[in-house]
Protein backbone atom coordinates (compact mmCIF):
# COMPACT_ATOMS: atom_id res chain seq x y z
CA UNK A 1 0.00 0.00 0.00
CA UNK A 2 1.24 3.71 -0.80
CA UNK A 3 0.65 6.14 1.77
CA UNK A 4 1.92 9.74 0.65
CA UNK A 5 2.65 12.79 2.81
CA UNK A 6 4.61 16.24 1.65
CA UNK A 7 5.00 19.22 3.10
CA UNK A 8 5.97 22.09 1.65
CA UNK A 9 6.75 23.86 4.94
CA UNK A 10 9.80 26.15 5.77
CA UNK A 11 11.62 23.69 8.17
CA UNK A 12 13.32 26.39 9.53
CA UNK A 13 10.21 28.43 10.40
CA UNK A 14 9.36 25.41 12.49
CA UNK A 15 12.75 25.28 14.27
CA UNK A 16 11.87 29.35 14.67
CA UNK A 17 7.93 29.05 16.15
CA UNK A 18 9.18 26.50 19.45
CA UNK A 19 13.43 27.35 19.40
CA UNK A 20 12.54 24.78 23.09
CA UNK A 21 12.35 21.90 21.63
CA UNK A 22 15.26 19.88 20.15
CA UNK A 23 15.04 16.73 17.65
CA UNK A 24 16.47 13.55 18.25
CA UNK A 25 19.30 12.71 15.89
CA UNK A 26 18.48 9.58 14.14
CA UNK A 27 20.99 9.95 11.71
CA UNK A 28 24.17 10.83 12.33
CA UNK A 29 25.84 11.69 9.17
CA UNK A 30 24.75 14.65 7.69
CA UNK A 31 22.93 15.19 4.43
CA UNK A 32 24.13 16.81 1.49
CA UNK A 33 23.73 20.68 0.80
CA UNK A 34 21.73 19.41 -2.58
CA UNK A 35 19.11 17.52 -0.42
CA UNK A 36 15.96 18.52 -1.47
CA UNK A 37 13.16 15.54 -0.59
CA UNK A 38 14.30 13.25 2.34
CA UNK A 39 11.80 10.40 1.84
CA UNK A 40 10.84 8.42 5.12
CA UNK A 41 10.12 4.59 5.24
CA UNK A 42 8.78 3.41 8.31
CA UNK A 43 9.33 -0.72 7.98
CA UNK A 44 8.38 -3.55 10.21
CA UNK A 45 9.14 -6.79 8.64
CA UNK A 46 9.07 -6.02 5.24
CA UNK A 47 11.64 -8.57 3.62
CA UNK A 48 9.54 -9.49 1.45
CA UNK A 49 9.23 -6.23 0.09
CA UNK A 50 11.83 -3.67 0.74
CA UNK A 51 14.47 -4.76 -1.66
CA UNK A 52 11.71 -3.77 -4.57
CA UNK A 53 10.97 -0.23 -2.83
CA UNK A 54 14.51 0.58 -3.15
CA UNK A 55 15.13 -0.40 -6.34
CA UNK A 56 12.28 2.23 -7.27
CA UNK A 57 13.76 4.53 -5.46
CA UNK A 58 17.25 4.20 -6.71
CA UNK A 59 15.82 4.11 -10.39
CA UNK A 60 14.32 7.85 -10.15
CA UNK A 61 14.17 9.37 -13.23
CA UNK A 62 13.37 12.98 -13.98
CA UNK A 63 10.40 14.34 -15.77
CA UNK A 64 11.86 13.85 -19.35
CA UNK A 65 13.05 10.26 -18.60
CA UNK A 66 16.68 10.61 -17.60
CA UNK A 67 18.40 9.67 -14.37
CA UNK A 68 17.40 11.50 -11.48
CA UNK A 69 20.83 12.80 -9.79
CA UNK A 70 20.71 11.25 -6.78
CA UNK A 71 22.21 13.75 -4.84
CA UNK A 72 19.42 15.55 -4.65
CA UNK A 73 17.15 13.05 -2.70
CA UNK A 74 17.96 11.10 0.93
CA UNK A 75 16.06 7.88 2.19
CA UNK A 76 15.72 7.05 5.83
CA UNK A 77 14.73 3.57 6.84
CA UNK A 78 13.81 3.35 10.31
CA UNK A 79 13.03 -0.60 11.26
CA UNK A 80 10.92 -0.83 14.17
CA UNK A 81 10.92 -3.74 15.99
CA UNK A 82 12.14 -5.87 12.98
CA UNK A 83 11.77 -9.73 14.04
CA UNK A 84 12.69 -10.64 10.33
CA UNK A 85 15.35 -9.73 7.82
CA UNK A 86 14.55 -6.19 7.13
CA UNK A 87 17.46 -4.91 8.26
CA UNK A 88 19.90 -7.19 7.05
CA UNK A 89 18.28 -6.69 3.34
CA UNK A 90 18.33 -2.82 3.78
CA UNK A 91 21.96 -2.89 4.72
CA UNK A 92 22.85 -5.33 1.57
CA UNK A 93 21.05 -2.73 -0.41
CA UNK A 94 22.92 0.30 0.65
CA UNK A 95 26.30 -1.95 0.42
CA UNK A 96 25.34 -2.95 -3.30
CA UNK A 97 24.30 0.94 -4.12
CA UNK A 98 27.00 3.28 -2.26
CA UNK A 99 25.34 6.18 -4.88
CA UNK A 100 22.39 5.96 -3.21
CA UNK A 101 22.18 8.25 0.37
CA UNK A 102 20.38 5.44 2.09
CA UNK A 103 20.52 5.74 5.87
CA UNK A 104 18.88 2.88 8.05
CA UNK A 105 18.20 3.31 11.68
CA UNK A 106 17.15 0.44 13.77
CA UNK A 107 14.97 0.95 17.18
CA UNK A 108 12.97 -1.16 19.61
CA UNK A 109 10.23 0.75 20.34
CA UNK A 110 7.61 0.03 23.15
CA UNK A 111 4.78 -1.49 22.05
CA UNK A 112 2.40 1.57 23.16
CA UNK A 113 4.27 3.70 20.16
CA UNK A 114 5.60 0.43 17.78
CA UNK A 115 2.66 1.52 15.56
CA UNK A 116 3.07 3.08 11.43
CA UNK A 117 1.89 6.75 12.81
CA UNK A 118 4.21 7.06 15.58
CA UNK A 119 7.28 6.11 13.87
CA UNK A 120 6.49 8.10 10.60
CA UNK A 121 6.32 11.02 13.15
CA UNK A 122 9.96 10.08 14.39
CA UNK A 123 11.01 9.66 10.53
CA UNK A 124 9.44 13.39 10.25
CA UNK A 125 10.79 14.48 12.92
CA UNK A 126 14.43 13.30 11.64
CA UNK A 127 13.51 15.13 7.75
CA UNK A 128 13.10 18.36 9.41
CA UNK A 129 15.89 18.40 11.87
CA UNK A 130 18.12 17.41 8.79
CA UNK A 131 16.65 20.37 6.79
CA UNK A 132 17.38 22.69 9.21
CA UNK A 133 21.16 21.65 9.48
CA UNK A 134 21.76 22.31 6.24
CA UNK A 135 19.47 25.46 6.17
CA UNK A 136 16.74 24.40 3.14
CA UNK A 137 13.93 26.67 4.00
CA UNK A 138 12.00 24.36 1.52
CA UNK A 139 12.39 20.83 1.90
CA UNK A 140 9.92 18.04 1.03
CA UNK A 141 9.31 15.45 2.97
CA UNK A 142 7.81 12.12 0.84
CA UNK A 143 6.66 9.00 3.46
CA UNK A 144 6.21 5.88 0.97
CA UNK A 145 5.85 2.36 2.99
CA UNK A 146 8.22 -0.58 2.89
CA UNK A 147 5.89 -2.65 1.05
CA UNK A 148 5.57 0.03 -1.46
CA UNK A 149 7.08 0.41 -5.37
CA UNK A 150 6.50 4.28 -6.15
CA UNK A 151 6.42 5.18 -9.75
CA UNK A 152 9.58 5.93 -11.52
CA UNK A 153 9.33 9.70 -11.97
CA UNK A 154 7.78 9.60 -8.16
CA UNK A 155 10.44 12.14 -6.97
CA UNK A 156 10.75 14.31 -9.54
CA UNK A 157 6.54 14.51 -10.10
CA UNK A 158 6.42 15.80 -6.07
CA UNK A 159 9.42 18.11 -7.02
CA UNK A 160 7.45 19.27 -10.03
CA UNK A 161 4.23 19.71 -7.85
CA UNK A 162 5.68 22.04 -5.01
CA UNK A 163 7.55 24.15 -7.24
CA UNK A 164 4.16 24.96 -9.00
CA UNK A 165 2.64 25.97 -5.86
CA UNK A 166 1.18 23.07 -4.11
CA UNK A 167 1.64 22.07 -0.07
CA UNK A 168 0.85 18.78 -0.39
CA UNK A 169 0.84 16.00 -2.64
CA UNK A 170 -0.75 12.74 -3.04
CA UNK A 171 0.04 9.51 -5.16
CA UNK A 172 -2.26 6.76 -6.71
CA UNK A 173 -2.70 3.86 -4.91
CA UNK A 174 -2.90 0.46 -6.70
CA UNK A 175 -2.59 -2.98 -5.11
CA UNK A 176 -1.48 -5.92 -6.20
CA UNK A 177 -3.74 -9.03 -6.58
CA UNK A 178 -2.29 -10.65 -3.24
CA UNK A 179 -2.48 -8.01 -1.30
CA UNK A 180 -6.23 -7.20 -2.37
CA UNK A 181 -7.16 -10.58 -1.13
CA UNK A 182 -5.84 -10.45 2.19
CA UNK A 183 -7.63 -7.02 2.70
CA UNK A 184 -11.09 -8.93 1.74
CA UNK A 185 -9.92 -11.77 4.43
CA UNK A 186 -11.17 -11.28 8.03
CA UNK A 187 -7.84 -10.49 10.45
CA UNK A 188 -8.42 -13.76 12.56
CA UNK A 189 -7.56 -15.53 8.88
CA UNK A 190 -4.65 -13.89 8.02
Amino acid sequence: MLQITLLNRPALKIGRINNSIRLQSLVAQLPLISCKVCVIIPVRNEAENIKATLLALTNQVDLTGKPLNKNCYEIIVLANNCSHNSVAIVRHFARNHPDLMLHLVEKTIHSDRAHVGWVRKLLMDEACRRFQLIERDLGVIASTDGDTRVASNWIAATLAEIEAGADAVGGRIITNNRERNKLDKPPDSL
